[in-house]
């Protein structure tokens, strides 16, 4: 039984991955002192570490690749939408982990419901239409365990990557683009962050 998701639906493709504590404090640290203090107060981290926990283990592993280097990018797509979401982390992670643009990366999603797809989600024709939302996680900065998540890559098939990296290759072409907070703790919120240059070493368009 879960403490923080919905035991009457299940992953297709569960990331069944642990969380590093390691990686879940570096994303911790980067709220401000004001704000973990606060948690450590009401006990927010607990439930957020918990949280996040219960999402690598339970939710569902699809493919995600680099978008971009400069800044950092990351495309996680998501096949109940049929699309990617955008997100953005600290520029540093791609000296940390070598990372180049179409590298390929792993999400764990989970998905929200509401009244309205989320207003940076074009989903395509392919969607399943059961969602309106979803809570991208990229595991390979925040798992423990490197091996297990390349593992995990292997049960992704070749057409989703490729779907994945052209979504990516599109999603960079949008006007006035905005892309989500990448921390696991924002991930799950619509694109807010405006970038007000366009990136560079991107991925290139499918051949």
């Amino acid at each position: 039984m879960s403490k923080h998701f919905d035991d009457s639906t299940f992953a297709t493709n569960a990331g069944t991955l642990l969380v590093s504590e390691k990686k879940f404090d570096y994303f911790w640290n980067q709220r401000s002192a004001l704000d973990r203090f606060i948690a450590a107060l009401t006990g927010e981290r607990r439930t957020q570490r918990e949280r996040l926990g219960e999402h690598l283990m339970m939710a569902d592993a699809r493919a995600a690749v680099v978008a971009a280097i400069n800044p950092l990018l990351v495309a996680a797509y998501t096949d109940e939408l049929d699309c990617v979401a955008m997100l953005r982390f600290p520029d540093s992670l791609a000296v940390e982990y070598k990372l180049t643009p179409g590298m390929r990366l792993l999400t764990v999603n989970s998905y929200r419901g509401g009244v309205f797809v989320s207003t940076d989600l074009e989903p395509g024709p392919s969607k399943i239409d059961r969602w309106k939302n979803f809570h991208p996680v990229i595991a390979e900065f925040v798992a423990q365990d490197p091996k297990r998540v390349a593992k995990m890559h292997t049960s992704i098939d070749e057409d989703e990557w490729s779907r994945c990296a052209q979504m990516a290759f599109e999603y960079l072409q949008r006007p006035k683009l905005k892309v989500r907070r990448g921390s696991p703790f924002d991930s799950a919120r619509a694109a807010s962050v405006t970038l007000h240059a366009p990136p560079q070493d991107c991925i290139a368009p499918a051949s």
